[in-house]
């Protein structure tokens, strides 16, 4: 599955270059993807399957997404963190 994330700045301006991370939570419901940097146009696009362990049926799957600026370390530097919802058939 596709998963596309838009990064802006808090003016709606994109950020070029910013490192997106994903995971799947629970752990291991998910492939593992490596960072990925936002395009010209601000989005960055990452491919996900889901593993044995994630449940059958209907429901969600919670996935942490981190956007963070190439410099600098992952504790200190500049970076935003989310938690998205996606439904899962």
């Amino acid at each position: 599955m596709p998963a596309r994330f838009r990064v802006a700045d808090v003016q709606g301006h994109v950020v070029r270059g910013a490192l997106v991370y994903m995971i799947g939570l629970l752990y291991g419901w998910i492939t593992s993807v490596p960072e990925v940097a936002t395009g010209i146009d601000g989005w960055a696009t990452m491919t996900f399957q889901g593993t044995r362990a994630l449940p059958l049926g209907s429901g969600a799957i919670v996935i942490f997404v981190r956007a963070r600026t190439p410099q600098g370390s992952l504790l200190g530097g500049a970076s935003t963190r989310r938690l998205v919802q996606v439904s899962v058939r």
